[in-house]
Parts: C-alpha cells; sequence; structure tokens
C-alpha cells in the first residue's frame, strides 16, 4: 500500500519535504504497545457497552474514521467512536460544546474522552503513540507549515500535552460562535503548536510516563469543571433538594413505622440514596429546566426515575453489605420521591400559569404572598393568646419549625387552587369563600402530618383547630379588600367568558383542551366534553366531565348553556358533524369544527386567538398564504 504525504504550502509555494525523522526509540515503542494492548483489554466491556447503546439510540457504524496527519506528514485513518447522527451534510471538523449534530450517547463521550479509546488500535498498528501531540486533518496542517515542521517530527498521540492545558477544548469557543473554525485557526491552533512543538524537543520516556499520568487524571477530572457546575447551578440545587426531601421524609416514615436503623445504617442509606437520585435526576432531566408546561411523558420519567432510584439504592445496600434497609423502607422512599417530584413539577407549572401566563389572576397572586405572612402570623397568634409569651421560651424551636411549615404549606394550596377575582363583593364571598375553608382545612391537615412525621407533639389539637379559623377569617377578609381594590378593566369577568362545550376525543382532544385552557387569557369555561363513542356520563378526561354521547348534544346545550360548541373533525363523521350543526342552529349557538391532526400531513399548524376565539389556520409549506380550513364557523 503506498503512503501518502501531505505537502506543506509556505510563502505561496510548496516546500520540499524536510528529512525524515529517525525512527521511533524502541523503548517508546515497547511503552506503546505494552499499555494500548492493556488498555484495550481493559476497556473491551466499554467498547461492548457502547456499541450497544449506540446501535439502540441511532442507526449507523459503531466506528467513525477520519484522515489525520501523523508523523513525517503521512495520511492514516484515525478511529474515534462515532458522536454524531449518521448521514449529515459537510460541516465543521471541530465540535462546540452544545453541538447540535452530537447524539445523545455523542454527547456524554464528548465530554468523558471515551470516543478517544479506539485509537489504541492506531497505537498497535504504529500510527500513533499513548503520548505525543494530537493528530490534526489535512486543512489546519495547512497553517503555521514552520511550527508544523517540528511537530510533525514525532508520532501523534492519544494523550497529549496540550489536553492539560485545554482539557474541555469546545468551552474555548466565544457563546454565538458561527466560524468555529476561523477561530480555531486564529486563536487556538498557535497556541497549541508551541506546547506541542515544546514536548516534541524535550520527549523522552520518563517525560511520557509522567505525562499520561496526569492525563488519565485530567479525563476525569475534567469531565465536570467548574464553570458548567456554575452554568447548572440552579439546575443542581433543585436535584439536591429534591434528594435530600424525599430521602429525609423516608427517614421520618420509617421511624414512625417502628423500622429503626442503626446509625451505620442510616449513614450508607442517606449517601446512596440522595448519590442515586442525584444520577438518575441527571440522567433523565428532572425537573426540566421550562416550566412553561407539564405532560404524561414528564410523569412517566418522574415515575421511572423512582423506580431506578429505588433500585440503584438497594443495589448500592447490598454492595456494601448492609442488611437493615427493609422493603418496606425501599418502597415508602421511591413513594416519597415520586411525590416530592410531581409537587416540585405541578407547583412550578402552576407558579408559571398565575405568575407569567394569566395576567388576570392579579388577586391570586396577591393571595399566594399575603398566605406567606398570614399562615405563621395566625399560628404564632394561637400560640400566644392560648399559653402566653412563656411558651416561646420552652418551645421555641417547635413554634419556629411548625410556623415555617405553615408559612410553605398554605401559599402552595393557593397555587393549585386559584382564587379569581370578581366585581361584586358579595359575588367574590359567594364563589370564592368556599376555595378558602376547604385551602384551610387542607392545610391545617398537611401541617398535622408534617408536625406527625417529625415527632413534634407539643401543640395540641385545639391549637390547630383554632389556627384554621384564624387563617380562614384572615385570608378571607384579606381576599375581600384586595378584590375590591382591582381595577374593573383587569378583573376576570366570570360571565364573558363562553361556555364552551367540545365534541372529540383521543390525543386530539387532549391537545385542544390544553391550548384552550392555557391561553394568555382564559375567554373560555369548558363546561364538559361529549364523546362520540360513549352514550352516556361515565367517565373524566383530566378535570371535565363526559357528558354523554352524541344524542345529549341539545340536551347538554340547554342544561348548561354552551354558548360555543367545538367539534373535532378526526373524531366525528361528516354525517355526525351535520347533525350537531343542526342542534346548535337550532339552540343559537356558534358551532365550529377544528382539525389539528391536518398538521401532521406535513402542513403547518398556526394557533392565534384574537380576542373572539382561537383560530387554527392550516398553511401548506408550498401556499405562502394560510388557508383557514380547520377552523369552519358553521
Amino acid at each position: 500500500m503506498t503512503e501518502q504525504v501531505l505537502a506543506l504550502p509556505a510563502a505561496g509555494r510548496d516546500v520540499p519535504a524536510q528529512p525524515l525523522a529517525p525512527a521511533l526509540p524502541l523503548g517508546k515503542r515497547v511503552f506503546d504497545v505494552i499499555f494500548a494492548s492493556l488498555g484495550l483489554l481493559l476497556t473491551a466491556p466499554v467498547f461492548a457497552i457502547v456499541a450497544v447503546l449506540m446501535k439502540c439510540e441511532t442507526s449507523g457504524p459503531v466506528f467513525f474514521r477520519q484522515t489525520r496527519v501523523g508523523r513525517n506528514r503521512r495520511l492514516f485513518r484515525m478511529w474515534k467512536f462515532r458522536k454524531m447522527f449518521e448521514g449529515l451534510p459537510p460541516g465543521p471538523s471541530l465540535t462546540s460544546r452544545f453541538d447540535l449534530r452530537l447524539t445523545r450517547l455523542g454527547r456524554f463521550l464528548e465530554r468523558t474522552k471515551l470516543d478517544e479509546l479506539p485509537q489504541l488500535i492506531n497505537v498497535l498498528m504504529g500510527e500513533m503513540s499513548i503520548i505525543g501531540p494530537r493528530p490534526e486533518v489535512p486543512k489546519f496542517v495547512q497553517h503555521c507549515p514552520e511550527m508544523w515542521d517540528e511537530v510533525l517530527q514525532t508520532n501523534p498521540g492519544v494523550f497529549g500535552p496540550n489536553q492539560l492545558l485545554n482539557r474541555n477544548e469546545s468551552e474555548l469557543y466565544p457563546p454565538g460562535c458561527k466560524d468555529i473554525e476561523g477561530y480555531y485557526i486564529a486563536r487556538i491552533l498557535p497556541d497549541k503548536l508551541r506546547v506541542d512543538a515544546e514536548y516534541a524537543r524535550r520527549a523522552s520516556l520518563l517525560t511520557d510516563s509522567l505525562l499520561m499520568a496526569r492525563c488519565v487524571l485530567a479525563v476525569f477530572h475534567g469531565a465536570i469543571t467548574w464553570k458548567s457546575i456554575a452554568r447548572q447551578r440552579w439546575q443542581i440545587l433543585k436535584q439536591l433538594l429534591l434528594s435530600c426531601a424525599a430521602v429525609g421524609a423516608t427517614l421520618g416514615a420509617v421511624s414512625l413505622a417502628g423500622l429503626h436503623l442503626g446509625m451505620p445504617g442510616v449513614a450508607e442509606f442517606v449517601c446512596i440514596g440522595i448519590a442515586a437520585k442525584l444520577v438518575l435526576l441527571s440522567a433523565l432531566h428532572i425537573p426540566k429546566k421550562s416550566i412553561s408546561s407539564l405532560h404524561v411523558d414528564d410523569l412517566l420519567r418522574m415515575f421511572w426515575c423512582g423506580m431506578g432510584s429505588g433500585g440503584l439504592t438497594l443495589a448500592g445496600m447490598l454492595l456494601l453489605n448492609c442488611r437493615d434497609l427493609s422493603c418496606l423502607a425501599l418502597f415508602v422512599d421511591q413513594a416519597m420521591f415520586i411525590g416530592f417530584m410531581f409537587l416540585y413539577a405541578l407547583l412550578a407549572y402552576k407558579l408559571y400559569v398565575n405568575f407569567v401566563v394569566q395576567r388576570s389572576r392579579v388577586l391570586c397572586r396577591r393571595l399566594i404572598v399575603a398566605a406567606v405572612v398570614l399562615g405563621p402570623v395566625s399560628y404564632l397568634s394561637i400560640v400566644t393568646a392560648r399559653h402566653g409569651l412563656h411558651a416561646w421560651g420552652s418551645t421555641l424551636v417547635t413554634t419556629l419549625l411548625l410556623a415555617g411549615l405553615a408559612a410553605a404549606a398554605r401559599p402552595m394550596l393557593l397555587v393549585l387552587l386559584p382564587v379569581f377575582s370578581h366585581e361584586r363583593s358579595s359575588t367574590w364571598l359567594m364563589k370564592e369563600t368556599g376555595k378558602i375553608l376547604l385551602m384551610s382545612m387542607v392545610g391545617s391537615c398537611a401541617i398535622v402530618l408534617l408536625a406527625f412525621i417529625l415527632n413534634i407533639r407539643d401543640t395540641g389539637r385545639l391549637d390547630l383547630l383554632l389556627d384554621m379559623t384564624l387563617y380562614a377569617v384572615l385570608l378571607t377578609l384579606a381576599g375581600c379588600w384586595m378584590n375590591r381594590r382591582i381595577p374593573a378593566a383587569v378583573i376576570r369577568d366570570e360571565p364573558s367568558a363562553k361556555r364552551l362545550l367540545i365534541v372529540g376525543d383521543g390525543v386530539e382532544l387532549s391537545a385542544v383542551v390544553a391550548t384552550v385552557l392555557g391561553l394568555p387569557e382564559q375567554r373560555y369555561r369548558l363546561v364538559g366534553i361529549i364523546s362520540p363513542r360513549s352514550e352516556a356520563p361515565s367517565s373524566m378526561i383530566g378535570a371535565h366531565s363526559v357528558l354523554g354521547g352524541l344524542d345529549d348534544v341539545p340536551e347538554a346545550i340547554r342544561v348548561y348553556g354552551v354558548q360555543r360548541l367545538l367539534v373535532l373533525r378526526s373524531s366525528v363523521g361528516a354525517a355526525q358533524r351535520e347533525f350537531l350543526a343542526e342542534a346548535a342552529r337550532a339552540h343559537g349557538v356558534e358551532c365550529c369544527e377544528m382539525d389539528l391532526l391536518a398538521s401532521v400531513t406535513g402542513d403547518r399548524l398556526d394557533l392565534r386567538d384574537d380576542g373572539l376565539g382561537v383560530h387554527v389556520r392550516v398553511r401548506h409549506m408550498d401556499d405562502p398564504q394560510p388557508q383557514p380550513l380547520s377552523f369552519v364557523e358553521r
């Protein structure tokens, strides 16, 4: 086989090839063969695992081979694990920190440098060494030819001196850099060549041995940097709080059940439990950075995260030969973890809706802030009135802890069950007082439960009953006063929200309900759902009742005062749509048809709300004008 040699240009002309470097010292070659053979033998399971994971994620080969420039400018094919999707168009030869071409496994391989392991094959073939300057693609060797003459006098290496200085080279590019190859040539490559040339002048077996040890440590140490931790600090903090809260709640519940663990068992359970939860939360990207939605897929990921954490915790405890953990404790740990993840996701989503999306919920936002103050004030007032100021001295820690629980639990309920504004105070008292009473009772029960888990028994039942009553009165008075001070222009006027009845089922129904209820200002009040495949009210879809089948539409329109009937075309046949249109005309109700599934055929779906209704326009990619085909006024 004929070897290919790269000619290096300088000053506009080809430079004669430099004298060939002498053969590698025998000691360096023996060093390379021994460590390459041991590396391939020890990492054989890693090769198998990476191959299986890669085939499960994407199609295409496991390995990627690219032409690089080696010793004396000889070209060779370097082996790597494939990090990118197969069949991509030509792009930059370099990867940035968040390169979209990388697969999920490819991002992990790139971060941990495991994609470089197959280069041990090049070492056995004599094309590379364990230690040496990192090989470059031919187009980068065309730059700075004088420095390359010195660098290419030695074999390129799997590990190099630049890996100590620039372990995560992808982080050197500025954010939003469009021309990463140009930036690399102008800013990064000259410095790398100076370091590599210095290595080539001083290379020896001793320096290679020391450099290899330092590079192996850099590979593990650089996978997680302070820069990446600072970028993900809030996500890491949320994951740590979820893990600690779940483990703490598990210990409290296990203690109440009488399952006492010894101190070594508790320490091992806490460490292993938190570590297992952090690993799975990071792997499954929980919690989401964007809180603008909550889907069934999110709940499934939480479920598998909880189940997986139990399995990892059990495996870790058995590995450490700790047999004190019972099956009940493990089950409680999984349930607590899943519950905390779901509660956090639900609260975060509801906070996003109340404070960002639904701008008209002024009263709800103000009451949430007020509950943070009124919750502990109510409890502390009752304790002081019944037991006097001396109670603060005898049970100060307990009192402050229960007050903190009240400040945390009671605003959460207002987030989950929002209170709305009304133009008249009498209307507000009639419609919203029941919510406040319900939240007061549930909040007090939650405080009692938390106090029971924490083994706090210093507060009597009468104290909590009086606290519940006082809190309900204070929150009602505050809500009534705030409602009167809100301008009428921003009050969510309930009668102006059109009463909507939806006819349909399936995936399209879930998407339409989420769209209608998630509008920036709710202009519809969903009274119920008519299922084409149901003949009698028998179930719930989400939080909405199924009122019956198609034959029940006229009665539902009359009883519930429906003002708009929305028909999902993919769920209802043509003859049935005609029947629904006749029923709507007979009762003077607007009838609309919607087809969200039209976007599956390659059309683009546009959703907009102009204050009169939700309009869905289907625009084909080849048609510049949108056609209102899927929203038809009957």
